[in-house]
């Protein structure tokens, strides 16, 4: 029941605070890169494109000139855009994180710190698409409580604001 009624708070925007795990330097310019026959990391590199993470079978690769779907194409890469890969989503209020919270969000609906040791809910964004071992070391970094993903690539926890300093990479 705790666990229903936290995430209730949540869906009705207690937004608290956003801790960016690996990379606080989200670019929207962004795309997906599926490791097929016609890949190729040379090229990637010549149109001034750098591969964020390597997920086996696909890459997430970004550009501060912009991801030009014309140059991916023309090389017969099969991608995906990443529209919006760091706007959190929730109800009413989404928001992105490279700007911060949304000056729509009511005041009553945020909160800026829990008292220490007292445990609260964070929202937490990853870099791109979550891997496993991103996740478990994330619950290394204390008494962490994985409670709900929510979109893009964040998920809602339960830690103390000692645990919140400690995943700050």
């Amino acid at each position: 029941m705790y666990v229903q009624k936290s995430l209730g708070l949540v869906k009705c925007l207690i937004i608290i605070v956003i801790v960016f795990l690996l990379s606080n330097s989200v670019l929207a310019n962004q795309a997906i890169v599926h490791k097929t026959d016609k890949y190729n990391e040379n090229v990637l590199h010549n149109l001034g494109i750098t591969i964020v993470e390597d997920y086996g079978s696909f890459v997430l690769v970004e550009s501060s000139q912009g991801i030009q779907n014309t140059e991916l194409r023309n090389h017969n890469f099969d991608y995906s855009p990443v529209a919006d890969g760091t706007t959190i989503c929730l109800c009413n209020y989404p928001f992105d994180t490279k700007v911060g919270p949304s000056k729509n969000i009511p005041s009553h609906l945020k909160i800026d710190s829990y008292p220490e040791g007292k445990k609260g809910l964070y929202l937490v964004q990853f870099k791109g698409p979550i891997k496993d071992e991103w996740l478990e070391e994330f619950k290394r970094t204390g008494d962490v409580e994985i409670i709900e993903y929510i979109p893009n690539n964040t998920y809602v926890v339960r830690m103390t604001p000692k645990d919140r300093d400690n995943a700050k990479i």
